[in-house]
């Protein structure tokens, strides 16, 4: 399964929460990455986001950049799900 995480205001309220749970996910398998709305001039510190491959979208529909980069996600864990679809 694949994960996709909103990087801020969901990974960054709690980011020892998620990192649990991408640890977890991991050992079960599972890949996780984070879709961030930011500019890639804006990046994530690498020590903020550990062991997760971030795609940097600078403000596009998180749904419509997946789909057009070929990433199926299965779930997504955003604190705007209106923004994914």
């Amino acid at each position: 399964m694949r994960i996709a995480i909103e990087y801020d205001d969901a990974y960054s309220t709690d980011a020892g929460l998620w990192d649990s749970f991408i640890d977890d996910a991991k050992a079960r398998g599972h890949e996780v990455i984070c879709i961030a709305q930011r500019e890639v001039s804006d990046p994530i510190a690498v020590a903020a986001a550990p062991a997760m491959l971030i795609h940097y979208i600078g403000g596009q529909n998180k749904h419509a950049y997946a789909k057009r980069e070929g990433l199926r996600i299965d779930v997504w864990i955003d604190s705007e799900p209106s923004a994914s679809r």
